[in-house]
């Protein structure tokens, strides 16, 4: 885990995986629902997680770096399909980006699973 400063009141904190930013993000909002942090704002992303508003960034910080985030308990999702149609004007310039033939780029883009 890596903390870094972002403003006068805000740390951004890296971590190696999305799993790794999820659980970090639930135990952020667990202790902010307990009392024990104040942050205005608390945003996850892909591997990081923002925290804004802070009062005492570099107490944090500290605590932050020399803690182990529990993993985040397992919360039942469902799936939700969305109809995709791969025949847009951008279709050649994603399959050139991607260097593969038109017809890969639908196989591809449908075998991924996003999580949002």
């Amino acid at each position: 885990m890596r903390v870094l400063s972002v403003g006068d009141d805000a740390l951004l904190v890296e971590v190696a995986s999305g799993a790794q930013a999820e659980a970090l993000h639930a135990e952020l909002l667990r202790r902010r629902a307990a009392g024990l942090l104040s942050a205005r704002e608390i945003v996850p992303a892909a591997r990081t997680v923002l925290l804004d508003g802070l009062t005492d960034p570099a107490r944090l910080a500290s605590e932050l770096a020399a803690s182990d985030v529990p993993p985040a308990p397992p919360r039942e999702q469902a799936a939700v399909e969305i109809p995709v149609r791969y025949d847009g004007p951008d279709l050649a310039e994603v399959a050139a980006h991607w260097d593969v033939p038109q017809e890969e780029v639908a196989r591809i883009h449908a075998a991924a699973e996003f999580r949002v």
